[in-house]
């Protein structure tokens, strides 16, 4: 099993990487159901922004006149709906992928918009086996890259991210840290190709030893970007 030489933290972003996306879905449908198009500059103002700032955004793009709270009302409205048909919870592969970034020897870090107690419910089960070092909300610091690295307290390249969005990526790269991308959308999927983004996975199985290796070995050069 591959030990880590240089990476110290796995900073995994919570929905679309550790648990299933139930997020982005759901933007989709509320722009639509507003009558707008749904389309890369929604997903560029609306992901992985502060909520005040992608409401404001909708505000303005949807033509909506309605306050901050009441979009997000009916926003989680929208997602609790989408999630009582569509389902939610851990992504497949997740035990074996914490286990094996213990393995490496890595500490584990998770971070997103929501506060701790969506942490601790979409991961409970796996809080027994599995010890993270923290839950950083990111909510008012999007998207968290530079906050993440200065309080884990390392060099950016000993914290490779993990996460569905570009807008991170982009952060990661001024910052110099490793990144693995699993775009959310095909919007993201491009997104992230501009930026540079050198490694791209679709499940969790796909991070394996070998991969963490690369990364781990490239990671002191700028952060393998």
């Amino acid at each position: 099993m591959t030990t880590c030489r240089n990476i110290k933290v796995a900073a995994l972003d919570i929905d679309g990487v550790l648990v299933r996306d139930t997020f982005s879905p759901v933007i989709k449908l509320f722009v639509e159901s507003k009558g707008g198009t749904y389309d890369a500059d929604v997903e560029t103002n609306v992901f992985s922004r502060a909520r005040k700032d992608a409401t404001a955004y909708l505000n303005g793009r949807l033509s909506l006149n309605m306050s901050h709270d009441a979009i997000l009302a009916e926003y989680f409205s929208m997602r609790k709906a989408y999630i009582e048909t569509h389902g939610g919870g851990p992504m497949p592969g997740l035990k074996d992928f914490l286990k094996l970034l213990q393995n490496c020897g890595l500490k584990l870090l998770c971070y997103g918009g929501l506060d701790f107690q969506y942490f601790a419910h979409e991961m409970g089960a796996f809080l027994g086996d599995f010890s993270f070092e923290k839950y950083v909300c990111t909510n008012d610091f999007r998207p968290g890259v530079v906050e993440i690295i200065a309080r884990v307290g390392g060099k950016p390249h000993e914290v490779l991210f993990v996460d569905d969005v570009d807008l991170v990526a982009q952060a990661c790269k001024a910052s110099l840290a490793p990144f693995i991308g699993w775009p959310s959308t095909s919007f993201q999927q491009q997104a992230m190709q501009k930026t540079g983004v050198k490694h791209f996975v679709k499940s969790l199985g796909e991070i394996d030893s070998a991969l963490i290796k690369r990364i781990d070995n490239a990671a002191p050069n700028h952060g393998g970007w």
